[in-house]
């Protein structure tokens, strides 16, 4: 049996298929499911958006972007950011290139004049558009997370005393950077202290060492952490977050400084007053 083209509908989203008679007699046969799929598929794309990201935003706040100072944080969020952007901006060109296709193929179609050509041209036509209407959901799910990203960034900024749109300058940049390692070489230690029955594995101690921390000195603190956490459960209290978080700042209160003398033994600069002195210069200049 020969197929005929089928008028043009007015709303464009639509389907130009043409229904053959071996598809009608399959449509027939599963006529209720099909229904369900028609009347449920709307509210399933939409549902099926939530999790178009990568990620959640749960997992970016608390997992990704878990650094212990606010400058090293911020440099995560802006990471995050550009990347997110990056894969936007390639989504944006999939779905515009798909639009442009689809423009194509009804023009071609409108002006063929082999009717199976022209059929053909218009079951391409609604293939496009549905890859246009998957790419909408992974568009929206990448301005999302940006939004969610620069929220973020712009809370911690804040929190630091700035303003959303101030910045971060190299010496300000420098001048965390220990405060980072310390508390990070603390973190580490921490860790593999509780999996080690309280000892600092060799790879922290090396991380330690090169920070210009005494490894046994670093072991000593940690114990000591360790007994007043236990302590902690043999009176039946349970050991809050902030009991870690205050622990860093102690380590880094104690050990700050400790890689001006790494510094001296290289013979190198420290690299927070190199940037003072590029500052400086640019400023005289």
């Amino acid at each position: 049996m020969k197929s005929q083209i089928i008028k043009k509908p007015d709303d464009t989203s639509k389907s130009y298929a043409l229904t053959l008679p071996e598809t009608s007699a399959l449509i027939q046969k599963h006529a209720p499911m099909l229904a369900m799929l028609q009347e449920r598929m709307p509210a399933i794309i939409e549902q099926t958006a939530v999790y178009q990201r990568r990620q959640s935003q749960f997992m970016d706040g608390i997992l990704t972007i878990n650094q212990p100072t606010p400058i090293r944080r911020l440099r995560q969020i802006l990471s995050e950011i550009n990347r997110s952007i990056e894969a936007f901006r390639a989504a944006e060109y999939r779905l515009k290139k798909q639009q442009v296709k689809r423009r194509i193929y009804l023009r071609d179609a409108e002006i063929e004049k082999d009717s199976l050509k022209a059929e053909l041209l218009y079951l391409k036509a609604d293939n496009t558009q549905t890859l246009i209407q998957s790419a909408l959901p992974v568009v929206a799910a990448a301005v999302r997370k940006v939004t969610a990203l620069i929220e973020q960034h712009d809370s911690i900024m804040i929190s630091m005393g700035k303003e959303p749109t101030d910045h971060i300058t190299e010496e300000e940049y420098e001048k965390q950077e220990e405060e980072y390692h310390i508390k990070t070489a603390f973190t580490q230690a921490l860790t593999a202290a509780r999996s080690r029955g309280g000892g600092i594995d060799e790879g922290n101690h090396i991380y330690l060492q090169q920070l210009g921390i005494n490894g046994a000195h670093a072991q000593y603190e940690i114990q000591m952490f360790l007994t007043k956490e236990a302590k902690t459960f043999a009176d039946q209290k349970i050991p809050k977050y902030n009991m870690v978080t205050s622990f860093l700042e102690d380590m880094y209160q104690k050990f700050k400084g400790c890689s001006t003398q790494i510094q001296e033994y290289k013979g190198m600069l420290d690299r927070s007053n190199f940037a003072l002195l590029e500052g400086k210069e640019n400023a005289d200049s």
